[in-house]
């Protein structure tokens, strides 16, 4: 038998590694793999989401949160008469809206979603749901017929064939304003047509005829409505916004790092003395832990009913027992009521959890108004004119906390603290009532049993 008779390959066994096994190894060792960098892109435009939700006082896990926001940065002229067209009789929840944000709705636009990249990956979560009774409008409608003659006009024959919830959702990518509607469009179909060829010329032809003739506002408004009344986010969204909700200051902290390392890497003596001194050990008797088992909460209530209860507790003002008596039962309602309303040692860290978990204000605060003229005057114009009305909320509450929290909760919604924002705040508590009855339900609005539940693994 010759040398080259043999085959060399007939002794080995080609093992084949699957990218799940090459993701596994690389989670192993610490490092990123590519769904993990795909999923942190996300999240920062799902943060970018929740700030501005938070700006215009919307709650962001409200089922319509995406299509209000995306009706206040649309490309209508009248934005604010676009958001009051969203049909929201089928939700019981109102929405405040802060109309000093409205009015400067162009700093919200240039400042947070301006870029193609976070519309695409917001627009990724939507899905259109047509039924049958709208499906004869939409096709009639003006806007969506001239939308799908300019699809036919520029050769996207892919979108055409997908059907009208394929062509709404690839319409509601030329809606966000500040952004050029020939790269949406590219977006969206690379997306989802992977093998569609000479993408960028045909968008661009699409939206040359699309943008060639002029629609009346008037006309455009009810036909965007239509096309909005549509929208759904998929359940996956909800997960990924409780899960930058939870993790917040974390990705924001991260953001940062990425922008601006050496800035952030940077080590202040200042700074570590001031953490150290702010880091207040707790027995076990003081803690929030021991005195949520001394009230032996039941499995079924949640870590935020438990941190409210707390907080009712440790305030000087007694709230009215029929504002929350709903939420817990009788034995714990008896418990609190044998403590007389009293804490010893307040857990600032819990208690500060707590009021940072305010996301939106639909609750009239009898002295709100005052608080926010007379307290904030410490601030610089830039940072004043920067707050929603939820921090706001948690600043106003901060304000009427006992002496031993109130600086340590004050931080922790804004780390600035100074003599005149100390004595407006003195002040403000000796002429004015904590409107109590009224913080507790803004609270409660703000409930976190859906975040608090397990976080679904991100795909």
């Amino acid at each position: 038998m010759d040398v080259f008779d043999i085959e060399i390959g007939a002794g080995l066994q080609v093992r084949h590694v699957t990218p799940s096994l090459v993701d596994a190894g690389r989670r192993r060792r610490g490092e990123k793999t590519l769904r993990d960098v795909n999923q942190s892109i996300r999240n920062n435009s799902i943060l970018k989401f929740i700030t501005v939700c938070k700006r215009f006082n919307i709650d962001p896990l409200h089922p319509l949160s995406f299509a209000m926001v995306l009706a206040l940065l649309s490309k209508t002229e009248d934005r604010l008469q676009q958001f009051e067209r969203i049909d929201c009789t089928s939700h019981e929840q109102a929405v405040i809206l802060d109309m000093d944000v409205v009015r400067n709705i162009e700093h919200i636009d240039s400042e947070l979603l301006y870029s193609v990249m976070d519309w695409v990956n917001l627009l990724q979560y939507m899905e259109c749901r047509v039924c049958e009774d709208s499906q004869a409008q939409l096709s009639d409608d003006v806007l969506v017929s001239r939308f799908v003659a300019s699809l036919r006009a520029g050769g996207l024959d892919e979108v055409l064939h997908e059907g009208m919830p394929t062509i709404l959702l690839c319409m509601m990518h030329t809606f966000p304003s500040n952004t050029p509607i020939s790269q949406m469009l590219e977006r969206f179909v690379v997306n989802h047509f992977a093998k569609a060829r000479d993408v960028e010329v045909r968008c661009l032809r699409t939206a040359t005829h699309y943008m060639d003739t002029v629609i009346p506002d008037a006309i455009q408004q009810v036909s965007m409505a239509l096309v909005m009344n549509t929208l759904a986010p998929r359940q996956v969204f909800t997960t990924d916004v409780q899960y930058v909700l939870q993790q917040e200051d974390a990705i924001r902290c991260m953001s940062q790092l990425n922008e601006n390392p050496e800035r952030m890497c940077r080590l202040s003596l200042r700074k570590m003395v001031e953490t150290v001194q702010n880091e207040k050990t707790y027995n076990s008797i003081q803690s929030f832990d021991n005195w949520r088992s001394q009230m032996q909460f039941g499995v079924t209530t949640s870590l935020h009913l438990q941190l409210l209860m707390y907080f009712i507790t440790a305030q000087t003002v007694e709230a009215d027992v029929s504002v929350y008596q709903n939420l817990y039962t009788e034995k714990i309602l008896e418990r609190v009521s044998r403590r007389n309303h009293t804490i010893d040692n307040i857990d600032h860290v819990a208690l500060s959890r707590l009021i940072k978990s305010v996301r939106i204000y639909k609750h009239c605060i009898n002295n709100l108004i005052d608080f926010r003229s007379q307290c904030l005057q410490g601030f610089n114009v830039k940072t004043r004119t920067g707050f929603s009305l939820a921090q706001i909320v948690q600043l106003y509450i901060c304000c009427f906390q006992h002496k031993s929290v109130f600086e340590y909760a004050w931080k922790q919604v804004v780390p600035i603290m100074n003599h005149t924002i100390s004595t407006a705040c003195q002040r403000f508590r000796e002429n004015n009532v904590f409107d109590c009855n009224a913080v507790i339900r803004t609270l409660i609005d703000s409930n976190t049993v859906l975040i608090e539940q397990p976080v679904l693994k991100q795909k």
